[in-house]
C-alpha cells in the first residue's frame, strides 16, 4: 500500500489512485473496511489526512460509509479508525502494533 501511495505521488496521480472506486462505488477505505485492513487505513492517514477524512465520509451505491461496512463485516479495529476519521477525531497511531485509536481533537 505504501509503495502504491509513494509511486502515485511521484506521478501526481495520488488523488486518482486513492479516490478510484469500484463499480459499486466503493473507494479504497470501503475495500480496506471489508477486508479488515487497519494498515491500509493508517497508511492513507499518514499519506494524506484530509483525503482520508473525505473518503471516510463517502457513501457507496448502497449508502454505506466505510465505517458502516466495517461494522457489517465485524472488522472492529478498522471500524474504530474509520469512525475517528469520519467524525473528525484525532488519530493516534500505535506504531508498534499498527493500530489506530481515537481521541477528540481540540481543533476542528
Amino acid at each position: 500500500m505504501k509503495l502504491l501511495l509513494a509511486a502515485s505521488v511521484k506521478c501526481n496521480c495520488s488523488s486518482f489512485i486513492v479516490g478510484s472506486i469500484t463499480k459499486e462505488e466503493n473507494n479504497i477505505l470501503h475495500c480496506s473496511a471489508a477486508g479488515g485492513s487497519v494498515e491500509t487505513a493508517i497508511a492513507l492517514c499518514e499519506f494524506d489526512l484530509i483525503l482520508a477524512k473525505t473518503l471516510a465520509r463517502e457513501r457507496n451505491q448502497k449508502g454505506k460509509t466505510p465505517s458502516s461496512l466495517a461494522g457489517y463485516w465485524k472488522k472492529h479495529k478498522v471500524r474504530e479508525v474509520l469512525l475517528n476519521l469520519e467524525h473528525d477525531k484525532k488519530i493516534v497511531i500505535d506504531r508498534k502494533n499498527r493500530r489506530g485509536s481515537g481521541k477528540r481533537s481540540l481543533k476542528k
